[in-house]
Order: structure tokens, then sequence, then C-alpha cells
């Protein structure tokens, strides 16, 4: 039976900042601090490659890191940090497109915060029924943000 090997990764989400933003030197230094690999969006991706899939593809190789993906459908890759209140509908077109999307870049992971915390249940179990049919085609897990889109105390 194969030891598990713990793995760290380094969020780029909301650390833009804090690191230099040429993909080389930044992961350059997450390898340095002892980072197994980087989690990032398809904005981050877009952001450190200059809309460039082998200029990302090729750091990673070169920095030995790999990638945990993220997939937010309340938001708009090519408009980072704009939050939109839409449809349980365009949730699952964003979500199977931002994944197909995604899976070009080689996760090992995708966590995905999906939906909207102030829909009602059966909404909420809607989009969730959807979800996992378009997940299906792909290797990931969904992560309902700590639960909270599925609590019975989220605020309506």
């Amino acid at each position: 039976m194969p030891v598990p090997q713990l793995k760290i990764f380094r969020t780029l989400w909301g650390v833009e900042a804090q690191f230099s933003t040429d993909i080389n030197v930044l992961f350059a230094e997450i390898h340095r601090l002892g980072y197994t690999g980087v989690e990032a969006s398809l904005s981050d991706i877009y952001r450190l490659s200059n809309n460039d899939r082998n200029v990302f593809h090729q750091a990673l190789h070169d920095h030995k890191l790999e990638l945990i993906g993220t997939v937010s459908t309340s938001f708009c890759p090519a408009e980072p940090n704009v939050w939109h209140d839409l449809s349980i509908g365009e949730h699952l077109a964003n979500l199977d497109k931002q994944l197909s999307e995604l899976i070009e870049y080689k996760p090992i992971h995708v966590n995905i915060q999906g939906g909207q915390d102030s829909w009602s249940m059966a909404q909420k179990e809607e989009y969730f029924e959807k979800a996992l049919e378009i997940q299906a085609k792909y290797p990931q897990v969904t992560s309902s943000h700590e639960v909270r889109i599925i609590s019975d105390f989220t605020l309506h």
C-alpha cells in the first residue's frame, strides 16, 4: 500500500499585491517556499500568463508545481471580482464552461464554489442535482463554500 503524501498548495486568490506578477518569479518563490503547487482560478491563470495557456503549463512544469483549479459560478473569469446575480441556468452554464476550460490545465483537483447562498432550499437542490450531472464529466469534487449554501440558517 502506498504511503499517503501531504501536498501543500498556495492559493493565488486575494494575494495579488503580495507577490510578483511575473509568473516565473512567482512560481520560483512558491516552489522555494516548499509548496507542492498553486490553487488558481481561470482569472488567476489569465492574469499570470497573459492568456497564453502554454506559458502557464510551462511555468508549472519548470517550477515543479501542480495545480488545484477553482471555479466560482457567480463570477465570470473575464471580469474578476465582479459578482453577478444569476439564474440557476446561468450558474450551470458558467460551471460547465469554466470546468471545460480549466480541465485543459490538467488540475489534480478542482474546488467548486457554486450556486448562490440567497436561493431557496428548492433552488439549491435543483442547482446541485444538475451540477452533479455536469461534474460527472470532469475529475473534481464540489466545495459548497463551507456549506453556507445548504445551511438552514442562510438568510433569504
